[in-house]
C-alpha cells in the first residue's frame, strides 16, 4: 500500500551544496564570473622556444557550457606581442576573423575572432589558431614574448569578460659562418713563373632557407700571401694590406655568400715545391662577441704541359623547343674556360648557318641577331661573317672588334644571309673563362611546309679551334629545335583565393589560359575547359563567372557531372553550335566558388584542370609532342595544371541530449521538453558527432541525474533548478569500445579544464538500478572517433511513483572531455540541458508496492520494508509484454513502489522478476485485506488477470519476496600430486555420495557428485535456512582416502573434509549465502599385487619341496569380495622357473584367488612358512585376502597332486564349446522353449589367428544347436560361427547368467579371445542368431592424439602422435562402454578405435598423462585438425549414424611440468582385464571384451605365443621319475 495515498506526509525538500573551486592561474579576478557561467579558455603556445624566422603557433581552445542558453556577441581577441610578426591564422567552423593594426598597441597586429551569426552554441568546444614568428636575422637571441586573449561574451544580458593566462616564447638565433679557399685557376697544378688565381668564399654554414640566424657587422677577409709570392690583382675592392696581404671590406648584414678572387704569381726563383695560401674573416654577429674563422689552401709546382680538355657547349632557348614557320629561335655557346696549365694561343669559335633539316629537307634557315659573349682574362675580340654555305679563309669577312665585356647586340639582317659567324679571341690565358653565352636567333621561313602530324628537326653546330703547346686542338657541340605546323602555344594558370581551408570553408578556384604571344602561332579553337574537383569538395552552384576577350562572343555550355569516384567533373565547352576561338595574345579566366565538405581530414588535396582540344596544342612547358605516333587515341590533345590547397585542422564536436517522456510521441531538445506521468517512462538519448577533421579520443561523458536542488555537471555553482527526478530503470547498452560507470554519489560534478569528476564509480550497475544518480562513458583510449564518426546511447527512466502533477520539470544535462587522437587535449564542455515535465496520467494505471515479506506470512507487516529495485513487466491479456519498470523510491522516499500509467482499458497481468538476492514471491492472497496482501503466484511470480476500466486507478497490485535461501557445496576431486590442493590439469570424480547433516549431527539430504557445466565433480544442497551444517563425503571404495585439510593459502581450493572421518568442521550459514567452497580431495591409496606359485606337490604334503616344480598354463582367477571376477591369467616361466602367476596394479580391498587344474589340490596351510604352503581349498578358492595399500601379497600358491602314473597325459587336454540357439524374442538370453539350432559351421582360431578346427551343429542328447572342440592344448583361441546370409546375430552378453547369453560379436561372429587353462573344459560359449533379420551397419569413432607443441588447438606438420593415452567411450547416459589406448599399430603414433558401434550418442572422455594438459578445443573449426576434448578430457556429445565411420575425434595434449611422452605399458606380468572400468557389469570369465583394437585381428595379425618351456620342463621332469622309480 502506499503512503503517499492514505497519509498526507510534508514533502521533504533535499538540498545538495557544493563547491567546486576551479582555479585557472594566472587569469585575471573576471575569469572567476565566466567560469560561473561556462566560459572556459585554455591559451598554449606549439613551442616554448622557436628559432628566429620559425612559424609558431598560438592556440587557443575555447568551451563554452551552459545549460540554460547560448552565448551572443562572442568575440576572441589577440593582439600580438611585441617582435611577433603575424604570419595566419586558423578559425573553427564556429568563427570567421579578422586582423588590423592594435589601436591600443601600436606597431603590433591584433587577431579578433567573430562567431557566426553572433551565437557560440552552449556545448561547444574549439580550437583557434594564430601564426606568428620572430623575424630572422635581426631578432636577437634570447628575446622572449609574452602575450595573452581576451573572450567576451553576453550571457543572460550581461556581458562577460575572460582573460587567459600569459603564454611566453623565446627566440633563439646565432651566426654559423666559414670561409673556405680554393685554387681556381690553372685547372693543373701550376708552372713556376706563371700567374695563379685563387677563390676566397665567406660562408653561412646554414642553408639560405635556414632559420635562427642573425645579421652581421663589421667584416674582414684576410689573405696571407706565401713568402716570395706576387700580388697581381683581385675583385670586389681586395688591396695590398700590411705584411704581403690583400684585404677586403664586406658589406654589413650580409646574407648570402660572398666570393672574392685574386691574382698572384709565382716567380721563377721561389725555391719551395709546395706553398701555402692562408685566409681568415672577423666579423661581429648581432648582439653577440666578434668570431674569427681561418682557411688555407696547398698546392705543387709542375714541370709538364697539360690540358685538361678545353670544351664548348651549344644549345636552345628552353622556352623555344618547338616553334612554328615564321617563328624565331635562340640557340646559345656557352661553358668555354681554358682548363691547362699554360696560355692557349689562336682561339676561334664558329658557328654556321643549318641549311637542311635532319630528315635532310631544306631549310632557308636565318641568321637574324648575335649578341657576344662576356669572357674574363681578355679585354676584346674580333667577329666575323661569312655569306658563303662553305668558305675559305678568304671568304670571311670582319664584321666588328667587341669588348669582353659586357656583351654586345649585333643586326645580321644588314650584312645579307649570313651562312656563318666567327668569334676570333686569339690568346686564351689560364683565367680565361665565358660568364655569359654568345646568343644566336635564327628564323623558320613562314613558306616553309611541315607535314601533317609531323615534326622537322633542325640541328646548330658550334666548333672551337685552339692550339696548345704548338699542338692544333678542336671541341664541337650542337643543340637541336622542332618545327611544327602552326598551333596555339598556352599558358595555363590554376589559383585557389585560400591557400588553406577548415571543413565547410568555401574556397575561389580560378581557371586562367593564355594564348601565348611569345610562342604560340594560332589560335585556339573551340577549347574545352575540364575542373576535376576533388571529391573533399561540393561544388557551389550558379557561382562560375567568366571573363573573356571582346572578340569572342558566345559563353561556353557549362556542365557539373559527379564521377563514380566522388569527384565532380566541371566542364566549359565552345563548340561548331556555340563557336569561341582565343587569339594569339588573348586570355580567358574562369572563377568558381567550391565547399570543402565537412569532415575533410587534414591533408593536402590537388585539384586538376585540362584544356582539350582535337586539333594539336602545346603548353608553354612543352609536355606534347607532335609525332604520327603521338596522336592520342581519342584524337583529343590536351594540357594539364594542377593547384593544391591543405586543409587545416579543426577540433569540433557537437552533441545534444534529448528526451521522450510517457506522454510523448517523439523526442524533445531544449528548449521544448518532455512529457511524463507518475511512474511513467523517460528515455533519455544522447548524440555525439565530430564535424570537425581531427580524429578524437579519450572521450568521457559524465551525465549527472536530475534531482531537486541539483547543479550542472561542468559550473558545479549553476543550479539546473529541477524540481524532481527520475530513476533508472536499466543497464545503458553501449558499443564494445565503450565502458558505462555508475554512481551513486549525490551531486557528481567535473573540472572544467580537467575533466576530472568527483563520482564513485563502478562497472557492474547495483542491484538496486534506482539509486544510481549519475552515469559515465569512458571511450577505449585506443577508440578514435574520425570525422563525421557519430554515436548515440540511450537509457531508460521513470518518474517516481506519487510526484507531483502540475508540470514541475526536472532538468538533465551532461559534460564531457576528450583528446586529439594525434596529441594534445580539449576543454570539457557541457551543452545545454533538457527537461521533461510530469502531469497526470491521462489514462488508468496499475501499480503499487514490492516488500520483503520477512516472517513469510503473505502479509505486509509494519515493520517489513520495501524494496527497490524489483522488475515489474506489463503483459496484455494475450502475453505481449507492453512495458516494463523497477520498483524505486516513491516522491517521498518510501522504497519500493511503481506504476504503470496511461493505460487504455482492458485486461492486463504483471510479473515480478527479483534479483537473486530473493528466492521468489511470497504466498498469494493471504488475508481479508487485498491491499495488505501479495497478489503474485509463488511459482512464477505472475498475478492474475487485472481488467481495467477507461481511467481507473488501480493501486493495489503488490508483491512480497522472500529472501534467497543459502546454498552449500563444491567440489570433490583425484589430487593426483596429492599435495592438498586443487591444481590446473586434476580432474573431478562424479557418483560419489555426499551427506549433509545440521551442526547437531542429524541427517538432512543425500546426493551425488554430478557434471556441472561440463566439469565434474560437482554437487550443492540448495534452499537451505541460516544455521550450522557439516558435510560428509563418502569414498568410492577402499582404493582411495582422503588428503590432508587445509593445505595452502587458498581455502576455495583446498581440501575442507577430515582424512580420518570424511567430515567438514561445521559449516555456519547467513540467510541466502552460496558457500560453494567445501571440497573434498582423494588421492589414490598405492597399488598392491597378489601372486605366487602353482607347484606339483609330488609327495602330497602341501610343503614346496625343493625338487618339486611349478607347474604352467594352470588358469588362475582373481575375484572382488562379492566373488565378482575381476581378471585371470594362467601361470608361467618367471626367471626359468615355471609355475609362476601375478596379479598386479590392484587397489587396496578384499580378494578371492581360484586356482582352476584338473587335479586334486594339496592341503592347505600346512607347515609354518606361509612361503611354503598351499592357499586353495579343493575347489581351488583361496580365504578372503585383504590387500592393504601398495601391499604384495606374494605367497598366495596351490599345491597340486597329479596321480602317478599316466594322469598326466590325459588330464591336460581341455574343451571349449556350448550352444546354437534362436533368439526368438531377441532379448539375448537363452529363454525356455527358445530352440537350439543345426547346420550352423562353428570354427575354431588359434593365438595365431589360424583355424585349427571346424565343426557343424548338431544334436546332443536329442537337443540340437550343440558343437565342441575338445582335446584343446592350453592357450587363447577365438570361436567364429558363420552366420546364415538371412539371419543376424542377437545381442552380446546380455542378462546376468553367463551360461545363457550370447558371446558373440553382431559385428565380426566372433568371440573375444577365450583363454583355456590346463585341462580346462569352458562349456558356456554360445551364440544367439536372429533370423531372417539382416545385421545392422555398424560404425566407428576415433582418430588421434597428438602434442600440440605450439598450444594453437592445431594439428601441423611435425607435430607428433603420442602412445599410450587412455581413451573412454561412453554411451548417452553416462555409462562407460570400453577403453582404448592410443598406439602406432596403424603406422602412425597416437592412433585409437572404437569400433563395431550402433548407432546412437556417444560421449569420449580422454585422460591426460602427468605432466600434461589438453590444448584449447574447437581452435579451427575444420574437424579434421582441431582439438575436440574439453579442459576436462570430455568431448561433446557425438551422434553417430548407422555405418557411419567418424575419424575426426582428436585431442591434443601439451606439456605442464615434469611431462615425458607417455607409452603402453606392455608388462607381460599383468593379467588380462576382464571388465573394462565398469564393476557393476563383470563379464563372463574367459570372453574379452573392446580395448580399441579387435581383441583378434580377422587376418593375418599375429598375437603373441604361449610360453610352453614350462610345460616341457614338467613333462621332462615326470620322466625322469619315472626312469628312477622303475630303474629300481
Amino acid at each position: 500500500m502506499q503512503p503517499w495515498k492514505t497519509r498526507n506526509k510534508p514533502l521533504v525538500l533535499m538540498f545538495i551544496f557544493m563547491l567546486v573551486m576551479q582555479v585557472l592561474t594566472p587569469f585575471s579576478a573576471k575569469a572567476a564570473d565566466a567560469v560561473d557561467v561556462g566560459l572556459i579558455l585554455k591559451f598554449e603556445a606549439s613551442k616554448p622556444v622557436v628559432a628566429a624566422g620559425e612559424e609558431f603557433s598560438y592556440i587557443i581552445n575555447y568551451s563554452a557550457s551552459s545549460t540554460v542558453s547560448n552565448f551572443t556577441d562572442p568575440k576572441i581577441t589577440f593582439t600580438l606581442p611585441e617582435g611577433v610578426t603575424y604570419t595566419s591564422k586558423t578559425d573553427s567552423t564556429n568563427t570567421s576573423s579578422t586582423v588590423g593594426d592594435s589601436v591600443a598597441f601600436p606597431g603590433r597586429k591584433e587577431v579578433t575572432f567573430a562567431f557566426k551569426n553572433g551565437v557560440l552554441p552552449a556545448g561547444s568546444a574549439g580550437k583557434l589558431v594564430v601564426n606568428g614568428k620572430f623575424e630572422n636575422y635581426v631578432t636577437p637571441d634570447g628575446t622572449a614574448a609574452t602575450g595573452k586573449i581576451i573572450y567576451q561574451a553576453v550571457v543572460d544580458g550581461s556581458p562577460v569578460e575572460l582573460e587567459s593566462n600569459e603564454v611566453t616564447v623565446t627566440a633563439t638565433a646565432d651566426a654559423k659562418w666559414t670561409i673556405e679557399k680554393k685554387k681556381i685557376r690553372p685547372l693543373p697544378e701550376p708552372f713556376k713563373g706563371s700567374d695563379v688565381q685563387y677563390e676566397i668564399v665567406f660562408r653561412d654554414l646554414t642553408t639560405s632557407t635556414s632559420l635562427g640566424k642573425l645579421n652581421l657587422k663589421d667584416i674582414v677577409v684576410t689573405d696571407k700571401l706565401p713568402d716570395g709570392a706576387v700580388f697581381v690583382s683581385a675583385d670586389n675592392g681586395g688591396a695590398p694590406g700590411p705584411d704581403n696581404t690583400v684585404v677586403w671590406h664586406l658589406d654589413d648584414d650580409l646574407r648570402d655568400s660572398k666570393r672574392v678572387t685574386l691574382i698572384v704569381n709565382y716567380p721563377d726563383s721561389i725555391s719551395a715545391t709546395e706553398v701555402t695560401n692562408q685566409a681568415e674573416a672577423l666579423y661581429t654577429p648581432l648582439g653577440k662577441a666578434p668570431t674569427t674563422v681561418t682557411a688555407q689552401v696547398k698546392h705543387g709546382f709542375v714541370t709538364t704541359p697539360l690540358d685538361l680538355g678545353t670544351s664548348i657547349a651549344k644549345g636552345t632557348n628552353s622556352g623555344q623547343r618547338e616553334i612554328s614557320p615564321g617563328q624565331t629561335v635562340k640557340f646559345y655557346i656557352a661553358s668555354l674556360e681554358n682548363k691547362a696549365n699554360l696560355s692557349l694561343n689562336s682561339g676561334v669559335i664558329q658557328d654556321m648557318t643549318p641549311t637542311k633539316t635532319v630528315n635532310g629537307t631544306p631549310i632557308d634557315f636565318r641568321l637574324q641577331t648575335v649578341k657576344t659573349a662576356a669572357f674574363a682574362g681578355v679585354g676584346s675580340y674580333d667577329v666575323y661573317y661569312t655569306l658563303v654555305e662553305n668558305p675559305t679563309s678568304a671568304d670571311w669577312n670582319l664584321w666588328t672588334h667587341v669588348n669582353a665585356s659586357p656583351p654586345t647586340s649585333l643586326d645580321a639582317t644588314a650584312l645579307g644571309n649570313v651562312k656563318g659567324v666567327q668569334f676570333r679571341i686569339g690568346t686564351l690565358p689560364i683565367n680565361f673563362v665565358q660568364s655569359e653565352p654568345i646568343e644566336m636567333t635564327y628564323k623558320v621561313p613562314a613558306t616553309f611546309v611541315v607535314p601533317a602530324d609531323s615534326t622537322e628537326t633542325v640541328k646548330n653546330y658550334v666548333t672551337l679551334d685552339y692550339e696548345f703547346n704548338g699542338i692544333n686542338k678542336t671541341a664541337t657541340s650542337n643543340s637541336g629545335v622542332d618545327i611544327v605546323s602552326s598551333r596555339p602555344l598556352l599558358k595555363l594558370e590554376k589559383t585557389s583565393s585560400k591557400a588553406s581551408l577548415i571543413p565547410t570553408e568555401t574556397t575561389k578556384y580560378t581557371l586562367k589560359v593564355s594564348n601565348e604571344t611569345y610562342t604560340s602561332s594560332d589560335k585556339l579553337e573551340n577549347p574545352i575547359l575540364v575542373d576535376l574537383l576533388p571529391a573533399e569538395f561540393e561544388y557551389q552552384p550558379d557561382t562560375w563567372t567568366i571573363t573573356k576577350p571582346a572578340g569572342m562572343a558566345s559563353a561556353p555550355t557549362f556542365t557539373a557531372v559527379p564521377q563514380a569516384d566522388g569527384t565532380t567533373k566541371l566542364t566549359w565547352a565552345w563548340d561548331d553550335a556555340n563557336p569561341g576561338n582565343l587569339q594569339i595574345g588573348e586570355t580567358i579566366s574562369i572563377s568558381f566558388d567550391a565547399k570543402l565538405k565537412a569532415g575533410t581530414k587534414q591533408q593536402s588535396i590537388a585539384n586538376r584542370f585540362q584544356v582539350l582540344s582535337s586539333k594539336y596544342l602545346n603548353d608553354t612547358k612543352f609536355n606534347n609532342k607532335k609525332c604520327p605516333s603521338c596522336v592520342p587515341s581519342d584524337g583529343v590533345y590536351s594540357l594539364l595544371q594542377v593547384v593544391g590547397v591543405n586543409v587545416n585542422e579543426d577540433v569540433a564536436l557537437q552533441s545534444e541530449m534529448l528526451v521522450k517522456g510517457e506522454l510523448d510521441s517523439d523526442w524533445s531538445k531544449y528548449p521544448d521538453s518532455g512529457l511524463t506521468a507518475p511512474g511513467g517512462s523517460a528515455m533519455y538519448r544522447l548524440k555525439i558527432l565530430n564535424v570537425g577533421n581531427i580524429a578524437t579520443n579519450k572521450l568521457t561523458i559524465v551525465n549527472t541525474f536530475a534531482r531537486i536542488g541539483d547543479n550542472a555537471v561542468l559550473n558545479g555553482s549553476v543550479g539546473r533548478s529541477s524540481q524532481w527526478g527520475p530513476l533508472l530503470t536499466g543497464p545503458v547498452v553501449v558499443p564494445s569500445y565503450v565502458t558505462p560507470y555508475y554512481s551513486t554519489t549525490t551531486g557528481v560534478t567535473m573540472n572544467a579544464t580537467t575533466g576530472a569528476d568527483n563520482g564513485v564509480w563502478s562497472q557492474e550497475p547495483p542491484q538496486d538500478l534506482t539509486s544510481v544518480t549519475a552515469i559515465k562513458f569512458v571511450f577505449d583510449d585506443n577508440y578514435v572517433i574520425d570525422p563525421l564518426d557519430s554515436m548515440t546511447f540511450e537509457w531508460p527512466m521513470v518518474a517516481p511513483v506519487g510526484a507531483p502533477t502540475g508540470g514541475e520539470l526536472a532538468w538533465n544535462s551532461f559534460g564531457y572531455k576528450m583528446d586529439k587522437a594525434g596529441g594534445g587535449s580539449v576543454l570539457p564542455s557541457e551543452p545545454l540541458k533538457i527537461g521533461i515535465k510530469i502531469l497526470a496520467s491521462p489514462k488508468a494505471e496499475i501499480g503499487d508496492y514490492v516488500w520483503l515479506d520477512q516472517n513469510e506470512n503473505g502479509l505486509q507487516d509494519a515493520a517489513e520494508p520495501g524494496v527497490n529495485g524489483v522488475k515489474a513487466e506489463l503483459y496484455s491479456e494475450g502475453g505481449t509484454k507492453l512495458s516494463e519498470t523497477l520498483t524505486g523510491n516513491d516522491f517521498a522516499g518510501n522504497p519500493g513502489y511503481y506504476l504503470f500509467p496511461n493505460l487504455d482499458a482492458g485486461n492486463y497481468y504483471i510479473v515480478f522478476r527479483p534479483s537473486a538476492t530473493y528466492e521468489g514471491v511470497t504466498a498469494a492472497g493471504v488475508g481479508a485485506d487485498p491491499e495488505k496482501d501479495s497478489n503474485a503466484n509463488p511459482a512464477n511470480g505472475t498475478t492474475g488477470l487485472i481488467t481495467l476500466t477507461d481511467g481507473e486507478k488501480n493501486h493495489a497490485v503488490d508483491a512480497g519476496l522472500v529472501l534467497k535461501k543459502a546454498v552449500l557445496g563444491d567440489y570433490v576431486w583425484l589430487d593426483a600430486n596429492g599435495n592438498g590442493q586443487q591444481d590446473a590439469a586434476e580432474t573431478g570424480m562424479n557418483g560419489l555420495k555426499v551427506e549433509l547433516y545440521s551442526g547437531a549431527g542429524l541427517l538432512l539430504s543425500t546426493t551425488t557428485t554430478a557434471t556441472n557445466n561440463g566439469q565434474d565433480g560437482y554437487y550443492d544442497f540448495r534452499k537451505l535456512n541460516p544455521g550450522t551444517y557439516k558435510v560428509k563425503v563418502a569414498l568410492p571404495s577402499t582404493a582411495y582416502g582422503f588428503v590432508p585439510k587445509n593445505q595452502g593459502a587458498i581455502t576455495s581450493l583446498d581440501s575442507d573434509v577430515n582424512p580420518d572421518t570424511g567430515y567438514t568442521d561445521t559449516i555456519t550459514l547467513v540467510q541466502g549465502e552460496e558457500n560453494l567452497k567445501v571440497d573434498a580431495g582423494l588421492v589414490k591409496l598405492p597399488v598392491g599385487s597378489i601372486g605366487d606359485f602353482v607347484w606339483m606337490d609330488m609327495n602330497n604334503n602341501g610343503i614346496q619341496d625343493p625338487t618339486e616344480k611349478g607347474l604352467n598354463q594352470v588358469k588362475v582367477q582373481l575375484y572382488n569380495d562379492q566373488k565378482v571376477l575381476v581378471a585371470q591369467t594362467v601361470t608361467a616361466d618367471r626367471a626359468g622357473a615355471a609355475g609362476y602367476y601375478l596379479f598386479d596394479n590392484l587397489t587396496t580391498g578384499n580378494y578371492y584367488v581360484k586356482f582352476l587344474v584338473p587335479y586334486a589340490l594339496t592341503s592347505k596351510h600346512v607347515g609354518a612358512q606361509k612361503d611354503k604352503d598351499s592357499d586353495a581349498d579343493t575347489q581351488g578358492w583361496t580365504e578372503l585376502l585383504t590387500l592393504l595399500p601398495g601391499e604384495n601379497l606374494d605367497t598366495i600358491d596351490a599345491g597340486v597332486y597329479i596321480p602317478w602314473p599316466g594322469g598326466l597325459s590325459t588330464l591336460t587336454k581341455g574343451s571349449l564349446g556350448d550352444r546354437v540357439w534362436n533368439d526368438a524374442n531377441a532379448n539375448g538370453v537363452q529363454d525356455a522353449g527358445e530352440k537350439g539350432r543345426n547346420g550352423i559351421t562353428v570354427e575354431l582360431y588359434n593365438a595365431k589367428n589360424e583355424r585349427v578346427s571346424s565343426v557343424v551343429t548338431a544334436d546332443h542328447d536329442g537337443k540340437p544347436g550343440y558343437y565342441l572342440f575338445d582335446n584343446l592344448d592350453p592357450g587363447n583361441y577365438q570361436v567364429r560361427f558363420k552366420l546364415p546370409a538371412t539371419d543376424s546375430f542377437t545381442e552380446a552378453r546380455k542378462g546376468d547368467s553367463m551360461e545363457r547369453d550370447s558371446d558373440v560379436d553382431p559385428a565380426t561372429g566372433r568371440t573375444g579371445t577365450l583363454l583355456l587353462g590346463l585341462g580346462e573344459n569352458i562349456l558356456s560359449v554360445d551364440a544367439g542368431l536372429l533370423p531372417g533379420k539382416k545385421p545392422n551397419a555398424l560404425g566407428k569413432l576415433g582418430d588421434r592424439v597428438w602434442l600440440d607443441t605450439n598450444a594453437n588447438g592445431i594439428q601441423e606438420a611435425g607435430e607428433s602422435g603420442l602412445n599410450g593415452v587412455t581413451v573412454q567411450l561412453y554411451d548417452e547416459s553416462g555409462t562407460l562402454l570400453s577403453t582404448a589406448l592410443t598406439s602406432g599399430d596403424s603406422g602412425q603414433p597416437g592412433m585409437y578405435l572404437f569400433a563395431d558401434l550402433p548407432k546412437g550418442e556417444y560421449r569420449l572422455k580422454l585422460i591426460a598423462p602427468v605432466g600434461y594438459a589438453f590444448t584449447v578445443a574447437e581452435a579451427s573449426g575444420d574437424a579434421q585438425s582441431d582439438s575436440n576434448a574439453a579442459a576436462t578430457g570430455w568431448t561433446q556429445q557425438i551422434t553417430l549414424g548407422e555405418g557411419e565411420a567418424n575419424l575426426s575425434i582428436d585431442a591434443g595434449l601439451v606439456k605442464t611440468d615434469d611431462a615425458s611422452t607417455p607409452a603402453p605399458s606392455g608388462n607381460p606380468g599383468t593379467p588380462d582385464p576382464v571388465n573394462s572400468g565398469n564393476p557393476a557389469t563383470p563379464a563372463k570369465p574367459g570372453v574379452g571384451g573392446w580395448n580399441g583394437h579387435q581383441m583378434l585381428p580377422q587376418t593375418g595379425e599375429q598375437e603373441s605365443l604361449l610360453q610352453v618351456v614350462g610345460w616341457v620342463l614338467f613333462l621332462l621332469a615326470g620322466g625322469l621319475l619315472l626312469i628312477r622309480k622303475y630303474a629300481r
